[in-house]
């Protein structure tokens, strides 16, 4: 009776080994598309136009600049702009005097083997923020999560909505590794004359010593006007920070305003002078 316990359990192991099939699943990966950045700000020597192709979600290769095509920005009172690269790295840049005025309209065109692509925006007026601040919290805090947070105190300038970019330097870097990175608010809460001190910047405790603020750092906050399209494209595009942003692999649910590609194009005010704090 053992022996043929035995002889089943082996016959039934050996039908399942024949009923087993290796299924080869093809997936398809999407079609690379042009991606744009482009930027034109009210300060020389800061707007630009960066192209490369997307990749797929599978793939591990570096984004593919695109470096032949034809780009340039007409703004409302019909001045035609050509932006140009000299590089291998897809950035397009106007001539050095060229600076964006508040209240103008810019068109973007780009031509690229019979692709053509386009988008528009509108330069907001100027913010200013004050009262910048690093906080070291710990974990005994009652508001904070334990580590350094970066607070302004940015003033509601009047009755319409505003939508703002910050950026934040250390000794003159950009904090931006990731698209988790990206500081993007508004002020739909607030009155026109109010003031609110924004949570801009979070560095963890956990983080590594060379990530965070360390005594005698210059901590810089620049403040960038955005509008409302912008403010929402940031924010979907923060959410990706796996996909590696922008340009890393294929954008998922990301906004666009690019007619033909993907990505943003965006007119923009910057406020002056840049915030800066010496951390103590």
């Amino acid at each position: 009776m053992k022996n043929l316990s035995i002889i089943l359990l082996s016959a039934f192991v050996a039908l399942l080994s024949s009923c087993t099939k290796v299924v080869d699943l093809k997936l398809n990966e999407p079609e690379n598309k042009i991606a744009v950045d482009g930027l034109i700000s009210n300060r020389a020597g800061e707007s630009f136009v960066k192209l490369a192709y997307t990749k797929g979600y599978l793939s591990s290769d570096a984004p593919e600049a695109i470096i032949d095509a034809q780009v340039s920005v007409r703004d409302s009172d019909g001045n035609l702009t050509l932006f140009t690269t000299s590089n291998n790295d897809g950035l397009y840049l106007p001539p050095t005097d060229f600076v964006g005025e508040v209240g103008k309209t810019y068109t973007l065109d780009v031509q690229y083997e019979g692709e053509s692509l386009s988008a528009e925006s509108t330069m907001n007026d100027t913010v200013t923020g004050s009262n910048v601040n690093v906080i070291k919290a710990d974990i005994t805090d009652p508001y904070f999560e334990a580590g350094y947070h970066l607070l302004a105190t940015i003033k509601k300038f009047k009755e319409e909505d505003s939508f703002y970019k910050g950026e934040i330097f250390i000794n003159g870097v950009k904090q931006m590794t990731t698209a988790s990175d990206i500081v993007a608010f508004d002020d739909r809460m607030f009155e026109a004359g109010e003031e609110l001190e924004a949570r801009l910047y979070f560095w963890a405790e956990t983080s590594e010593d060379n990530e965070k603020p360390q005594m005698g750092d210059v901590i810089t906050l620049q403040l960038i006007s955005i509008s409302e399209e912008t403010y929402e494209y940031l924010s979907a595009l923060s959410e990706t920070p796996m996909q590696g942003g922008l340009f890393g692999k294929t954008p998922a649910n990301v906004p666009s305003n690019i007619e033909g590609g993907l990505g943003w194009f965006q007119a923009s005010s910057f406020g002056s002078p840049k915030h800066s704090m010496v951390m103590e």
